[in-house]
């Protein structure tokens, strides 16, 4: 990975996102020229993750994912799915926020 970031940066002056539910690997990526995490967990697989995010006040992608990567596709049921996408987007900017996560700062992805 960071043989690719610091390529990029090279060659682009484009935003590099790192996509990963590791901390370790945000905070890595990050400190060789990434300038934002997308955690398709939104900060639930790692306790660090909103830690990272907040420290470096970089902007986070928060997504909605109906259970794990393993089985998030895995027949999704929901009874409204507009109004539980949206609970569990709220839910997860909320939580980022009380874990220090600048609300300026995130970014959500409903799908």
């Amino acid at each position: 990975m960071i043989p690719v970031i610091e390529a990029l940066k090279k060659g682009t002056r484009s935003t590099i996102s790192i996509d990963t539910l590791k901390a370790q690997v945000a905070r890595e990526a990050l400190r060789w020229g990434a300038s934002m995490v997308n955690d398709i967990s939104a900060l639930r697989s790692d306790p660090e993750m909103a830690s990272v995010v907040a420290e470096t006040g970089v902007p986070v992608i928060l997504m909605h994912m109906k259970g794990t990567p393993a089985d998030m596709q895995v027949n999704p049921t929901y009874d409204d799915v507009a109004a539980e996408i949206i609970g569990f987007l709220r839910k997860a900017m909320d939580q980022a926020v009380s874990r220090g996560v600048r609300r300026d700062r995130i970014i959500v992805d409903p799908v």
